[in-house]
């Protein structure tokens, strides 16, 4: 989690409820990933699908899988993902 950590903070105090555990979004995206599931078959004690989609959706557009990617060396591993 550490890697990921100056990209996922939050650091705006009037964006209403506090964010949830990120490590657990992380959890469940990947467990998606690797399990070729649709978003609606994550099993809720992963989370809210529809809240785990929406995070998912706000880091891809902020270029974040792409940039863990290229900084771990693994684009080949993540391309079809993002």
């Amino acid at each position: 989690m550490a890697f990921f950590g100056p990209f996922v903070v939050e650091e705006d105090p009037f964006r209403g409820r506090p964010p949830g555990s990120h490590r657990r979004v992380l959890d469940a995206i990947f467990w998606v990933a690797r399990m070729g599931i649709p978003w609606r078959g994550l099993p809720p004690e992963l989370g809210n699908w529809n809240s785990v989609h929406r995070q998912y959706r706000r880091w891809t557009t902020s270029g974040l899988f792409r940039c863990a990617a290229v900084g771990t060396g693994g684009w080949g591993l993540v391309r079809n993902f993002v």
